[in-house]
């Protein structure tokens, strides 16, 4: 696999655990609110989390 091939299966990857990651928080929310709402903090919680999520999942 090349290194194009890699950073985009990496990426695909990245994605994939940011949607069950916000996936799991609107979850959380429903429990806890009763419903979801856009906070903007979290959005920007979750763009900073991004970049380790891409770090984990280039190393597996």
């Amino acid at each position: 696999m090349n290194d194009k091939q890699k950073c985009i299966k990496n990426l695909f990857a990245t994605l994939m655990v940011t949607i069950i990651w916000c996936f799991i928080w609107m979850t959380l929310e429903i429990l806890i609110d009763g419903y979801i709402t856009d906070r903007a903090v979290d959005n920007i919680m979750t763009l900073i989390l991004m970049p380790f999520i891409y770090k984990y999942v280039s190393n597996q």
